[in-house]
């Protein structure tokens, strides 16, 4: 296996870091000196660096993969600069705003391979969706619930922020798209809501946000949407005050304990007229990993641990993990049952 950097040392970033050391050479950057002395080790080089400055501390490197694990807002600049580099695969799970599909021209250019969205939702509802397609043909409906939260609430924000809270005030405020009816429609961030029961867990709270990105295009569906979960204790706050505080206050407020107990949970369900299939993605951490850190973190994982198969069996351009070939998904998918990631199915048939 070749090389491989990892730009951002968050609770993500790191969690990918350390796993793919295991395999391969593995090289840090981070503008935090205090989050490079924490990941330096015999098998990570952490390197403080800011990925703004002019000074590009990639050029010079030999790398096959690189995982861009930055905060949204520097997700569209850093993947830009990785293409120009040339690195041949590139794993993004940077959430940001820009389409990265703009770049297409410029990666068959530059001879990279782009696979954005690499996390749990999007990235692994990605994928699930289109083994859905493939099993039961265009869908009448696709739904995607997701959300990492402590296992019990609270009397404040009952919630914990297990990336940067920057990208949560993001998915927060930014317009949620929806297909209804076949088109794709814009709607207000949180503009709904409804109760979710989670095993083990209760009573919690969904609300629509854009997490749909290429599926919107890329999944034909007659209806789809996807919904945050938090307890509902988390959505009153937030309307009574959350986008009038400072964002400050808010990282502070959402501060990630490790005391604590926390768990992530997925369901991704599809049907139409030949069936209905349901999956249901479940995490509660470990000792050391936030349970979000850990289900998105597998997913980019997985895609560059298995960087040698990727770049052989794709060309240039960009790659959203939907469209990615059904052989290499399957490979994927196969690499997160066998490290772990729970993922229960449920198939019906419609009579």
């Amino acid at each position: 296996m070749g090389s491989c950097i990892v730009i951002g040392g968050g609770l993500v970033g790191q969690f990918v870091a350390v796993q793919l050391a295991k395999h391969r050479d593995v090289c840090l950057f981070d503008i935090s000196q205090k989050v490079v002395n924490e990941a330096h080790s015999n098998r990570i080089e952490a390197r403080k660096c800011d990925i703004l400055s002019e000074n590009d501390p990639f050029t010079d490197l030999e790398v096959e993969v690189a995982v861009n694990a930055v905060p949204g807002y520097l997700g569209h600049a850093m993947r830009t600069r990785l293409i120009e580099v040339g690195i041949p695969l590139i794993i993004d799970l940077a959430f940001s705003e820009e389409d990265p599909t703009t770049l297409s021209k410029l990666t068959q250019a530059s001879h990279s391979r782009l696979i954005p969205d690499s996390g749990i939702a999007p990235g692994l509802s990605n994928m699930l969706l289109a083994v859905a397609v493939e099993r039961l043909g265009p869908l009448s409906h696709a739904e995607i619930i997701v959300g990492g939260n402590p296992t019990e609430p609270d009397d404040e924000w009952s919630y914990m922020a297990p990336f940067s809270p920057v990208d949560v005030i993001e998915e927060y405020t930014r317009p949620a798209r929806i297909i209804q009816g076949g088109k794709i429609k814009t709607v207000p961030a949180l503009s709904e809501r409804k109760c979710v029961e989670v095993d083990g867990i209760g009573t919690l709270e969904a609300a629509l946000t854009d997490g749909l990105r290429t599926v919107l295009t890329t999944i034909p569906s007659e209806n789809m949407s996807e919904w945050t979960l938090r307890w509902p204790q988390h959505w009153v706050r937030w309307n009574k005050s959350g986008d009038t505080l400072d964002p400050s206050s808010l990282i502070k407020a959402w501060h990630f304990d490790h005391g604590r107990d926390e768990h992530t949970w997925m369901q991704v369900s599809a049907e139409n007229s030949n069936g209905q299939i349901k999956w249901i993605v479940e995490d509660h951490g470990d000792e050391r990993w936030s349970s979000m850190a850990r289900a998105t973190g597998f997913v980019s994982w997985a895609l560059a641990f298995r960087s040698s198969e990727l770049i052989k069996n794709i060309g240039p351009g960009v790659h959203p993990p939907e469209s990615l070939p059904s052989h290499l998904r399957a490979m994927i998918l196969s690499e997160l049952d066998k490290i772990g990631l729970s993922i229960f199915e449920t198939e019906n048939a419609i009579s």
